[in-house]
């Protein structure tokens, strides 16, 4: 659960298809990396990002390779995903339609 100031949002983890993304998620969570951090991009119709520190970092200090299935898309409103920047340089920020 991740709890906003316009709401909480209840996300569904999907280990088995995204595991190294799942476990980045999770472990940061657990640390506390993305408590009081906020929506830095918000397009609405678009896009909204999180979990970039507004320290002038990019997220977490280290990357992971990219994660893909067939059975995971963006093609509806609500779906959450790991944000990169460039192939194979994901960090902490979070991506949603």
């Amino acid at each position: 659960m991740i709890t906003t100031g316009e709401g909480d949002i209840s996300i569904e983890l999907f280990d088995d298809l995204a595991p190294l993304a799942v476990e980045n998620f999770i472990n940061l969570a657990r640390t506390g990396f993305y408590d009081g951090l906020e929506f830095h991009r918000v397009a609405p119709g678009f896009i909204s990002q999180a979990g970039k520190p507004g320290d002038g970092n990019d997220g977490s200090g280290y990357v992971f390779n990219d994660e893909f299935s067939r059975e995971l898309s963006h093609g509806a409103a609500g779906v959450v995903s790991m944000a990169n920047a460039r192939s194979e340089e994901h960090t902490s920020e979070l991506q949603s339609r």
